[in-house]
């Protein structure tokens, strides 16, 4: 059992991580100067800025290009991109 919730953790934050560069690509080219602001966390959400480890996420936190974000079930937080 171990090893599957291992695996569907990785999975997990894979799939956080291909929603959050598939928003990144929707932004348009003029905006890619700017980084994503986390506004609000609700429950456990962690960042993990470059190869780092990761740490509990924050309002406040400034996220750029290779940073990812992992939530657990019922957890999410609010990103804010340019203007989105």
């Amino acid at each position: 059992m171990e090893n599957g919730y291992h695996c569907w953790r990785k999975m997990k934050r894979l799939y956080v991580a291909l929603c959050a560069a598939s928003v990144l690509i929707c932004v348009p080219g003029t905006t890619w100067a700017f980084e994503a602001l986390i506004e609000a966390v609700d429950g456990r959400v962690e960042v993990a800025f470059g190869n780092q480890n990761w740490i509990p996420a924050q309002p406040g936190m400034a996220l750029g290009a290779g940073d990812m974000i992992s939530s657990s079930f019922g957890a999410g937080a609010v990103l804010r991109i340019g203007d989105a």
